[in-house]
This record gives structure tokens, C-alpha cells and sequence, in this order.
């Protein structure tokens, strides 16, 4: 249900995460800097209201420190930009660049500058960062299916159907236009249950029957997914077999070996090949850390002489 596009924006439910934040106070950036601090290894998604509530916040807090940065107008230019854009704008209009995250764990570093922003003065470059980051994730969940989550999330919040939302834009703007306002199939569905049990109460003849049969068959059928398995390609290998998924295990498998394959260690005084056919399996059981130093030191770069030198020396050892 998730969709990550720079037109669509994401479509998720969040709903109980939503309640949460508004229950607690917290910001997302607040909730996932203790989650991350309590092991969790991933932080979920939120929706843009939420984002964008955190962004304010932080702003008019640290509008205290900085207003010759932090003006309207500032505000105004940096409006549902990305991340780079938003650096890109302090940099070039207030010479401020953003700080380097240098921490052991960049993702924690990132939150606790978030959460401290809410707390005490931070440093410009930190806070251009947090400015940024956040403002980037504002603008990845700006389009039209993060508006839809966020209405849905309004009308959970509001307790109001579909049509009790409407009728408040139009009470509060009578020229308001309502062609381009989508909510969630499941709102509609949530106001046609509130509906049919209020208006039951005063017509006998709308039974559980009958509600089942104009839901399920005449407003808000739908037909059964065709199965796709026809669009799988054939495999070139095994006769009367599919192709697997490039997620699976095996595929991988093969990927690593045909890469493996693929490696050619040419000695240039002679031009010849220097691996041997056993090169490839002897290659695949080389230490981790001396594939990829990162692993063991993050400081340490595949490109860096040193290191090279070492996995060079290794490949020659085959």
C-alpha cells in the first residue's frame, strides 16, 4: 500500500502510529529516535501532516535563536522543496551549509538533532540539516495519495463521514470546489455502514440482507483479480519450468556466480588471465571484512591504496 514516487507521493495507514503522536505529543522524529535507541532496526512511515506539524514546530522554536534566518519569506521559498533543494537554499541565500553527520549512526545522529530541536538552541548548520531532512520527507509524501491518507487521518481524528467533511468546506466556502477531493474507498464504505444503521432505525424494509446485497453487489463490487501467471516468462534453463523472482535465494545464488565469472584479472606484461578456474569459489569464501572493509571499518573505502592492495594480493593468492 505503499507507493514511493516523487508524482504520487505515499499512500500508507498509519492510522494507529497517527493516534499515538497526537495522544503523546511526540514528533515522528521524537518517536524514532527512542525506538531506534531501544534496538528497532527500522522507522516507519508518517503521514505528511504529521511531518509537516513537526516542521512548524521546530521552526517557531528555533525562530527565537535565528530570526534573521527563519523568516516568512524563507518559509515561503522552501515549501514542499527536497531535501537538497532546501540545503541548496540556506546555502545560497544566507552562505549557511548544512552540518556533516559524522556520527557512528548516522540515522540516530539525524533524530537526535530533530529531538533536540524542540528542546535547546542548535547550531545553524545542525539546524539547516534538520530543516532539510525533514522538508525532504515532507515533499516525498506531497502528492496526491499523501493528501488522501492525510484526509483519511482527518476524518478518523474528526469522527466524520465522507459527507460531513464536504459539507464543512462548503459551509465554511459555498465556491469551494470538491471535484478533485479523493478519500480512501474504505471511507466511503465506513459512511455507507454509519448511514444504513442510522437510517435503519426508521425503515424496516433496509434489512441486513438487503444492505448486504446494494453493498457487496451494487455499489461497491469488485471483481477478482486475474491471475497474471501467463506474463511470467519461461525459464531458458529448465524446459516446462517458470522463471523465479529476482528476490529469491537461488536467483541471487546465481547472480553472485555469474558475477564471480565475470572477473577478469589481466597481468599486463603478459596480457593473460591470472585466475584459475577454481578462482571464482576460492573468491566467494574470502574473509567479509577484506570484500567489504565497510563491514568491519566503516572509515575504510574499497577505493583507499591500502585496502585495495590487500583484496588485489588476495585475488592473486588464487
Amino acid at each position: 500500500r505503499k507507493i514511493k514516487s516523487q508524482e504520487d507521493g505515499r499512500l500508507y495507514d498509519g492510522m494507529d502510529l497517527a493516534r499515538e503522536l497526537n495522544e503523546t505529543g511526540k514528533t515522528p522524529g521524537e518517536y524514532c529516535y527512542h525506538i531506534l535507541k531501544n534496538g528497532a532496526k527500522y522507522v516507519p512511515e508518517f503521514y505528511r501532516s504529521d511531518l509537516a506539524s513537526e516542521f512548524d514546530r521546530i521552526w517557531e522554536f528555533q525562530k527565537q535563536y535565528y530570526p534573521e534566518y527563519l523568516t516568512d519569506k524563507a518559509k515561503d521559498g522552501i515549501k514542499d522543496k527536497t531535501k537538497s533543494v532546501t540545503a541548496s537554499f540556506f546555502k545560497a541565500n544566507y552562505g549557511i551549509l548544512t552540518a556533516d553527520n559524522k556520527g557512528k549512526d548516522k540515522k540516530i545522529q539525524s533524530y537526535e538533532w530533530r529531538m533536540k530541536a524542540l528542546q535547546t538552541k542548535l547550531p545553524i548548520e545542525e539546524l539547516v540539516y534538520v530543516l532539510a531532512d525533514i522538508n525532504g520527507k515532507i515533499s516525498d509524501a506531497s502528492g496526491l495519495l499523501g493528501k488522501i491518507s492525510d484526509r483519511s487521518k482527518e476524518l478518523a481524528f474528526n469522527n466524520e463521514t465522507v459527507g460531513q467533511f464536504l459539507w464543512r468546506q462548503i459551509c465554511s466556502n459555498p465556491n469551494v470546489s470538491l471535484k478533485n477531493i479523493t478519500f480512501y474507498r474504505q471511507d466511503y464504505l465506513d459512511e455507507f455502514e454509519k448511514l444504513w444503521a442510522s437510517q435503519s432505525r426508521f425503515h424496516g424494509e433496509l434489512t441486513e440482507d438487503l444492505k448486504k446485497e446494494i453493498r457487496d453487489v451494487v455499489i461497491f463490487y469488485q471483481r477478482r483479480l486475474k491471475s497474471q501467471k501467463g506474463l511470467v516468462s519461461k525459464c531458458e534453463f529448465e524446459k516446462n519450468h517458470r522463471v523465479i523472482p529476482r528476490s529469491s535465494p537461488l536467483f541471487q545464488e546465481f547472480k553472485i556466480w555469474q558475477n564471480l565469472n565475470n572477473i577478469i584479472l589481466t597481468d599486463v606484461d603478459t596480457g593473460e588471465n591470472d585466475l584459475t578456474v577454481a578462482a571464482p569459489d576460492k573468491l566467494l569464501r574470502l574473509p567479509e571484512d577484506l570484500i567489504t572493509p565497510a563491514a568491519s571499518d566503516p572509515s575504510a573505502d574499497i577505493g583507499d591504496h591500502a585496502v585495495g592492495t590487500e583484496l588485489v594480493a588476495a585475488v592473486l593468492d588464487l
